[in-house]
């Protein structure tokens, strides 16, 4: 895969972060709700599949991001990196 398909879908997903974020925001002050998230990232996708390089660091900033923009507490977000499969 081409740097900047890369760079595009980087972008993509920054760009989704920021739109769940700001919702987030708004729908707990709009309703005193609580919010949760549950971030999952993992390089390995089977045996089949090339792995990934970058799907557990993606997993750590998107969660940076819900606590920064999206009000989410540490206790309301729990990260998952390279998750083990029963």
């Amino acid at each position: 895969m081409s740097v900047m398909k890369w760079f595009r879908i980087a972008a993509l997903v920054l760009l989704m972060a920021l739109v769940v974020g700001s919702l987030v925001s708004e729908a707990r002050a709009a309703n005193g709700s609580r919010r949760v998230a549950l971030v999952v990232g993992t390089n390995d996708g089977g045996s089949s599949r090339t792995p990934l390089r970058y799907a557990t660091s993606d997993a750590q900033a998107l969660s940076r991001v819900l606590e920064q923009l999206g009000g989410l507490a540490n206790d309301d977000r729990v990260i998952l990196t390279n998750p083990s499969r029963p």
